[in-house]
């Protein structure tokens, strides 16, 4: 058994069209975390790694940060071609833009059109502002 592990690279995910990250109001922060490490201003090609994650979703990471998860109605096609890629990563190409005030990841080949479709209802709120840790409540 070796002690240095090679990892499989990652298999392209088939998303022939595209979809919005959900959660993208809750995870902000993360999405701008991730964005300054791309160090590339205004809308962004991003490489996007999907793996499992609790309670049946599928993550969405972006330079090792979570940045989204796969909106329901696309999670059953993506957790089979997790199941089949493993042990390796499945990987997808998508885009950052600012779109409604947000940061908002774009997974899969670009709208067909000039304007982005409409984004689904995120399910959780943003975070609650906090210094040092702490909540902080006005």
């Amino acid at each position: 058994m070796s002690l240095f592990r090679r990892t499989p690279p990652p298999v392209p995910a088939d998303v022939p069209e595209g979809f919005w990250c959900a959660e993208a109001r809750a995870l902000q922060r993360s999405v701008a975390e991730a964005r300054r490490t791309s160090r590339a201003p205004g809308e962004t090609r991003a490489e996007l790694l999907l793996q499992d994650g609790a309670e049946g979703r599928v993550v969405v990471l972006w330079h090792n940060v979570i940045v989204g998860f796969v909106p329901a109605e696309h999670a059953p096609e993506l957790r089979g071609q997790l199941a089949a890629a493993r042990p390796a990563s499945l990987s997808a190409v998508g885009h950052l833009l600012e779109h409604e005030g947000l940061w908002r990841i774009w997974v899969g080949p670009r709208w067909p059109g000039e304007r982005p479709p409409r984004v689904p209802p995120d399910e959780l709120g943003p975070p609650p502002d906090t210094i040092l840790g702490i909540p902080w409540r006005t």
